[in-house]
């Protein structure tokens, strides 16, 4: 039986041009969607860019642009490699875009009618490189290896921890949601461990979306940018195209952003009345003569670097063909 297809990359973050873990997860989804096609099915594959947060604002004032002009300017960086790689997609979003807005303005109003927001006050690290909140005795981030910054501020929170025992049960009813399975088994131990309350506004700068009736919140960038997989399609835009794309079959990722995916991103849906993705496939990360790649460390290869030196044909193959997916792979140079 021929079905509907949905299928999505991460919106990826603007505060630099692209690189060969974003070129890795989009032609992993690239196969994916030729693949659905030659099945006959009908295939949405979205992909778009994550244009907010502090590390964005910070990163346009370096630049000596606005914040909207160094937007601008990065995510037609992302399109023209894409373009250039001959990667296409049927919906592009951008965290800038009206109807992206609407729809985080209204799930928001959603989860907070269902009871699952509250005003409170958030104190502890923060890790701007991330866009991630981090244990309060921590002044290096656990996963990036940068500075924490300490912030209090006022806040509005989500009752993540409302949902501990929603989240266990839907792991066990679906035990394919997250594959490599060691991955699930990640997030489930995260879980178990228990779950605080998130914040999911700021006020301690300003480029963000703000929050319906009081403008001197901006949402947090985590809460704002995964609702692009409900604005990629419609939700507020274009009903038909929702109802006929939703749920998401597949999310592809990096092992870094899997929390934020396999943890608070079903929880919303869940306190918004929404059905959460069926599957997320979840990638290691390319590194340089094993470590990280890092501009700090100097050795980050830009997509544009790849295209300049290999065809495109011995990108796919090489990228894909190289490492199993879920494990780290290695450039030597």
């Amino acid at each position: 039986m021929l079905r509907n297809y949905y299928l999505t990359t991460p919106l990826y973050y603007v505060n630099d041009v692209p690189h060969v873990g974003h070129a890795y997860t989009t032609i992993i989804g690239d196969i994916l969607t030729r693949y659905q096609r030659m099945l006959g099915n009908s295939v949405c594959y979205l992909t778009g860019t994550d244009e907010h947060g502090l590390k964005i604002e910070r990163a346009a004032s370096n630049s000596g642009l606005s914040t909207q002009e160094f937007t601008n300017q990065n995510s037609a960086a992302f399109q023209d490699v894409w373009n250039k790689m001959k990667l296409d997609f049927d919906e592009v979003v951008r965290t800038t875009d009206l109807k992206h807005i609407e729809t985080v303005r209204s799930v928001f109003k959603i989860i907070k009618d269902n009871g699952y927001i509250y005003v409170g006050e958030y104190s502890g690290q923060y890790c701007v490189r991330d866009e991630s909140y981090v244990a309060a005795d921590l002044t290096i981030c656990p996963e990036c290896g940068g500075k924490t910054e300490l912030i209090r501020e006022e806040s509005y929170f989500f009752k993540l921890s409302a949902f501990q025992k929603k989240l266990l049960a839907f792991y066990r009813d679906n035990p394919n949601f997250v594959l490599p399975k060691s991955r699930l088994n990640e997030i489930v131990s995260f879980v178990e461990r228990g779950l605080k309350d998130i914040s999911i506004s700021r006020t301690s700068f300003s480029w963000g979306i703000p929050v319906p009736q009081n403008d001197q919140h901006i949402f947090y960038v985590w809460f704002d940018a995964l609702l692009g997989y409900l604005s990629g399609v419609g939700f507020t835009s274009d009903k038909k195209s929702f109802d006929k794309n939703w749920p998401t079959n597949i999310h592809i990722m990096g092992k870094d952003i899997l929390r934020f995916h396999g943890v608070y991103w079903p929880a919303f849906l869940m306190a918004a009345n929404l059905e959460p993705p069926q599957q997320l496939l979840v990638h290691g990360w390319w590194t340089i003569n094993g470590e990280k790649m890092s501009k700090s460390l100097g050795n980050f290869i830009t997509a544009q670097q790849l295209i300049d030196a290999i065809p495109l044909d011995a990108i796919r193959y090489f990228l894909v063909r190289e490492i199993s997916l879920g494990s780290d792979g290695n450039f030597s140079i």
